[in-house]
């Protein structure tokens, strides 16, 4: 049977790509379709990580890696994983349990930390440099007592938590969080805009800054602003004006 193809998949033909929409020869019962004409040249497909099952009735605990050159011994390698509805999460492979064939094989997740070991942060929005990249992330414990940090602005992809957490933990939570703010000019706790020049002198609402200092540190930090902006000419609760900016604005 002839249709239209509703997802992006690989011919079984010609090993190519097959895109959302081609032409492709479908056969109930028969696993796979391929192209109703294969193309001179077949597109070469990327590796592509899934998750899966290893037991029919199991939980979707494993990673299924299809790589068209056959690189197939990554144990420990950190992937992208893909969902059909676009979601995105980095995971570290396991042990491998079974080579499907030359382009394909079922790894095992690898075991995560337990939380208890992950570093207590506050839920909010962060800046933080992990492996020479600077991450603009937002932490999220839920109910559960589970951690997940996703990227600030997608929240369909999510980072390792132990690798940020404890790059967060040890350029010091409130630096992370201020270091948001100046960027994005966003509270990282409540992310309301900064509006005023103690806000925006602080990195952060005065207010939501006790959530990551003492009460003395955060204490000492609002005198300093204040005093900091009068030095300048400027009141710390008036409203930031756009030529203001610069000169309220740390470097």
């Amino acid at each position: 049977m002839t249709i239209a193809s509703s997802y992006e998949t690989v011919c079984t033909a010609c090993g190519g790509v097959v895109h959302e929409g081609d032409r492709v020869e479908w056969k109930r019962g028969v696993r796979g379709v391929r192209h109703s004409v294969c193309p001179d040249t077949p597109e070469k497909p990327p590796r592509k990580v899934s998750w899966c099952k290893l037991t029919e009735d199991g939980p979707w605990n494993a990673l299924r890696v299809f790589d068209p050159d056959g690189s197939l011994e990554l144990e420990g390698e950190l992937v992208t994983v893909t969902t059909r509805s676009g979601r995105t999460s980095e995971q570290h492979l396991g042990r491998l349990v079974v080579q499907v064939s030359a382009t394909e094989a079922i790894y095992e997740l690898a075991k995560e930390e337990e939380d208890d070991d992950l570093p207590a942060i506050p839920n909010g929005f962060y800046a933080v440099e992990v492996d020479s990249k600077l991450l603009l992330v937002k932490v999220v414990e839920f109910r559960s007592g589970r951690v997940h940090v996703f990227d600030a602005d997608d929240r369909n992809r999510e980072y390792p938590a132990k690798k940020v957490l404890e790059a967060i933990y040890e350029f010091g939570p409130g630096e992370a969080a201020i270091a948001y703010g100046r960027l994005r000019g966003h509270c990282a706790r409540c992310d309301s805009p900064l509006e005023n020049n103690l806000s925006v002198e602080l990195g952060i609402g005065p207010v939501c800054g006790k959530h990551y200092f003492d009460r003395e540190t955060w204490g000492n930090r609002k005198a300093a602003a204040r005093a900091a902006l009068r030095a300048r000419g400027l009141e710390p609760n008036d409203s930031v004006r756009s030529e203001d900016f610069e000169s309220v604005q740390h470097d």
